[in-house]
């Protein structure tokens, strides 16, 4: 059995976020005291995620869909963009989209496309776009 343990670093630059007073979308995007306690520990405790799929799949940073769900809603708000500069196979954006954010992903491996158009829900790949260098 292998106890693994991965770190997430959190950066903010200035001060806190300022909202409107009465913004519904930051008070349809609250989540409970409960999921704040355990959220805002320091330690998660949650199984990772099992890898089996093709070699590509298996060259992305596979994670548990929660981590993601987790700190879209701690730091964003409903209608709001996510950015994920590590693209791979599209979790973060799949999780932003179900969670009603926007999201804008890069990635540099065009073999990915497909995995990630086909997680992500796009049958064609029109939306998942590859600039070239």
């Amino acid at each position: 059995m292998t106890l693994d343990c991965e770190f997430i670093l959190l950066f903010r630059k200035g001060n806190l976020r300022k909202f409107p007073v009465h913004d519904p979308d930051r008070y349809e995007s609250a989540f409970t005291k409960l999921q704040r306690d355990e959220w805002f520990s320091q330690i998660w405790a949650l199984k990772g995620t099992r890898q089996t799929v093709s070699q590509l799949e298996r060259r992305t940073a596979a994670y548990p869909d929660e981590i993601a769900d987790r700190l879209i809603k701690m730091f964003s708000i409903k209608g709001e963009t996510v950015l994920d500069p590590f693209l791979g196979s599209g979790t973060t954006t799949k999780i932003a989209r179900q969670n009603e954010r926007n999201s804008i992903g890069y990635e540099t491996d065009q073999n990915l496309i497909p995995l990630i158009g086909k997680k992500i829900g796009e049958s064609n790949t029109a939306e998942v776009t590859m600039l070239k260098r």
